[in-house]
């Protein structure tokens, strides 16, 4: 299924922006942007609009790595239970 890719405003961290590609996952990647940048603001006040998009960004960033981090530990830990269940039943049928 091939999206649309649309040109939009949106306005991230009180500046705007025309960006281009799917309007429902920029509108969500903008929230989310957002959110974090509200978040920096409440404890970071000091800092001014492009410091805390920088963070904004590390902070997503580490949350996408350490995602995808826990996914291949969790892939790995069912393709070593699938391993173990191979030998399992191929030492049934070897009796």
């Amino acid at each position: 299924m091939n999206k649309k890719l649309k040109s939009i405003k949106v306005e991230i961290g009180n500046k705007e922006y025309r960006l281009t590609g799917e309007p429902e996952l920029i509108e969500e990647s903008r929230s989310v942007v957002n959110g974090q940048i509200d978040l920096l603001r409440m404890s970071n006040g000091k800092q001014n609009g492009d410091t805390l998009s920088v963070l904004a960004a590390l902070n997503i960033a580490e949350e996408k790595i350490l995602f995808e981090k826990q996914t291949r530990n969790q892939i790995q830990s069912t393709i070593n239970e699938i391993e173990k269940l191979t030998e399992f039943a191929d030492s049934l049928f070897a009796k």
